[in-house]
């Protein structure tokens, strides 16, 4: 199976199962993580974000959680392939009411030729705000693809 092909089993599952494109606000004005799945609990594979890749396709979010104290550090979850063959890129927009986030999940650049299983699994992206999420919300531009 290829990794596009992959990828969009993966975009269709997570359609059929209703992914949201965001969380909600608390009565304090804080934005709530958006709901995990229980297969997500235990956080999964952290996706290396520091080298190119090959055959990128966006992937939607499977929720996203808040960590450390400071409000600045989301967590994305996500399925895709192994940490080992896998890796993604995130772009993310700040504005005063929002978050944009775009994830896309290909190849390592450095796993190109290898013989990588084309399995989903849970797997995470840790990114660091410019400022606190405060009251914004976290918004998915995949969502949906």
């Amino acid at each position: 199976m290829t990794c596009l092909r992959l990828i969009s089993v993966v975009a269709a599952v997570c359609l059929a199962a209703g992914c949201s494109s965001g969380g909600s606000t608390t009565p304090d004005g804080t934005a709530t993580p958006l709901p995990l799945d229980p297969v997500f609990e235990l956080s999964g594979s952290a996706l290396s974000t520091g080298e190119a890749l090959v055959g990128a396709d966006p992937v939607a979010l499977r929720g996203w959680e808040l960590l450390g104290d400071d409000g600045a550090l989301l967590r994305l979850h996500l399925m895709a392939g192994t940490a080992e063959c896998f890796g993604a890129e995130v772009d993310v927009e700040e504005s005063e009411s929002e978050v944009r986030v775009d994830v896309r999940v290909g190849t390592l650049e450095s796993m190109a030729s290898a013989d990588c299983v084309a399995v989903a699994g849970a797997s995470h992206v840790d990114v660091e705000l410019a400022s606190p999420i405060d009251d914004r919300d976290v918004i998915d531009v995949n969502a949906g693809s």
